[in-house]
């Protein structure tokens, strides 16, 4: 049953045209599964330890939006 919300908000996001992220992903089998069903993005311990905001390191080319343009932005697959 678990299997089938999974497959219908991953439908429902994608039919929304916005990416799909999975929290408290603890495990490889969790993470394979998650793909197949369509996920897009995942986070939790399988993928890293929670560390301090200092150890983060900035993504080139890449601007956090403001709230701006959060109204007119249109999302992307």
């Amino acid at each position: 049953m678990l299997t089938k919300l999974v497959e219908s908000l991953v439908e429902f996001g994608h039919g929304c045209r916005v990416r799909v992220v999975a929290e408290g992903v603890e495990t490889a089998g969790e993470a394979a599964a998650l793909r197949t069903l369509g996920v897009d993005y995942g986070q939790g311990w399988h993928h890293g330890r929670p560390g301090p905001a200092e150890a983060l390191t900035a993504i080139p080319g890449y601007r956090v939006p403001s709230p701006r343009d959060r109204r007119t932005a249109v999302a992307t697959p």
